[in-house]
């Protein structure tokens, strides 16, 4: 807690490098420009990150009509096996007579796949009342649950599903999305849900099919079963090759409409490597819109690398550091940092590093590293935001060692600077030279002691004969 607070408290000194600087605030004419959107609401988000591109209304109310058999079919699939077969009973009948159907029969045997397929490829609302049975009667481990008692167990599963995947300003009250004033979401919503449906393979493999032709009990018919053969085909102009509104880019994901939805859509399209999802919520012109919003985030958004992995991010002075080791303290992120947006939106990109403030003191705004750290030691924390939204957060961590300066590193640093010297062939002429000084000393030591002795045997011999 101690250390929390003294971070707090010299927020105000962060030491940056240069090139953490703020970038001036871009131009206006340096942000892309945005189609215009006809639909009640609309967005646009990146799947991976989960970031808003564009969005119009998106947190606005909406009735999301057959987009709702998305999550339905998420639910599901934490129930049932897909290849486990279900025989349909009056649950088919359970939906209002103008509903979109594909024409199940009481009896019929069909697969969970084929279910799905129903439900998303061709939009059967009594395929998904099929499907929210049998997984309520697992659920609530009842196998004697009707339809009704389902319904509400089933739509009290989506809405947890729905909270789970960041959904959280919906309500559904049905597996279908026939009308009801009760059921509702937004874009954003529904945009998080089709991220979450994103990441199950088998849904977004259905999803993406055009059509399907087939048995519905698939290679698991026999005589003794009541099955029916389907033709199914998408509704769904964007991933229809031929169509008016291909899109050669679109993934899948699914449609729907309603007198009180209006026309919407709930899109997917890929390229190089980046998908993006587009929810068009009462558009008249969906597909052209689906399209334009696809083009505008392909176009002008990418994802940028802020920072990779152990890259420095600055420097600081050491406090008396040890005789021949740098006098300054590099400090590294620990991970790399991306994240997808524009040119714009990269220029403004904030580093913000707090240092340790038990490893440093302040000489006015300039942290000095005290000793020691050692190298990969955590030395401070790191913050990267783009307009005070934080991207990143973490730590920055000591290039290398900075240890403690004594006596005894002085004398070993003179000690092996001196072995360095006298024992290579650099340290030859050096040799020569002391061992010439050494001759030319011995000689003359030798000169003046001979000097002297024979002055000594003079002045004795003078003493003698007087």
């Amino acid at each position: 807690m101690k250390r929390k607070t003294a971070y707090l408290i010299i927020l105000a000194i962060i030491l940056i490098n240069p090139m953490q600087a703020l970038a001036s605030e871009p131009a206006a004419s340096d942000a892309p420009s945005v189609p215009s959107i006809m639909a009640k609401a609309a967005i646009l988000m990146e799947s991976g990150s989960g970031k808003v591109i564009y969005g119009k209304n998106e947190g606005e109310r909406i009735f999301p009509a057959g987009m709702v058999k998305i999550l339905t079919a998420l639910v599901a699939l934490d129930y049932l096996d897909p290849d486990e077969l279900i025989v349909t009973g009056a649950e088919i009948d359970a939906v209002p007579y103008d509903s979109s159907k594909v024409g199940h029969v009481r009896g019929e045997s069909i697969t969970v796949l084929n279910l799905l397929r129903a439900l998303l490829i061709t939009s059967g609302n009594e395929s998904s009342c099929v499907l929210a049975l049998a997984a309520s009667r697992i659920a609530s481990e009842n196998p004697d649950m009707g339809y009704s008692a389902a319904e509400r167990h089933f739509s009290g599963l989506m809405n947890q599903k729905a909270r789970s995947a960041g959904a959280i300003n919906s309500n559904f009250t049905n597996p279908h999305g026939y009308h009801h004033q009760n059921m509702y979401s937004t874009a954003y919503d529904m945009a998080m849900i089709c991220r979450e449906a994103l990441k199950n393979d088998l849904i977004r493999q259905l999803l993406a099919e055009t059509d399907y032709s087939g048995n519905g009990a698939g290679e698991l018919a026999d005589s003794s079963m009541t099955t029916k053969n389907y033709n199914w085909k998408s509704g769904n102009e964007l991933i229809l090759p031929g169509s008016a509104h291909y899109y050669q880019y679109a993934t899948g994901l699914k449609t729907g409409r309603h007198s009180a939805a209006g026309d919407c859509l709930a899109a997917s399209a890929k390229k190089d490597g980046v998908e993006l999802i587009a929810v068009l919520c009462d558009d008249p012109d969906r597909w052209a819109n689906a399209i334009a919003l696809f083009n505008h985030g392909f176009d002008n958004y990418a994802y940028h690398t802020i920072h990779q992995a152990w890259s420095v991010l600055g420097e600081a002075p050491v406090q008396n550091p040890r005789l021949q080791e740098a006098d300054t303290l590099e400090y590294c992120i620990t991970q790399s940092v991306e994240a997808y947006m524009s040119q714009g939106e990269a220029a403004r990109v904030v580093t913000d590093v707090i240092l340790d403030p038990e490893l440093v003191e302040y000489e006015g705004e300039q942290a000095i590293f005290l000793t020691p750290v050692t190298d990969g030691q955590i030395v401070g924390e790191v913050t990267v935001s783009l307009d005070r939204n934080v991207l990143y957060g973490g730590y920055v961590t000591a290039a290398r060692d900075a240890l403690e300066r004594t006596v005894s590193t002085d004398f070993e640093y003179y000690k092996s600077k001196i072995q360095s010297i006298f024992f290579t062939a650099q340290a030859v002429p050096y040799w020569i030279i002391a061992f010439l000084l050494i001759i030319i000393l011995s000689y003359i030591i030798f000169r003046l002691a001979k000097k002297r002795r024979a002055s000594t045997m003079f002045s004795t011999k003078r003493k003698y004969y007087k």
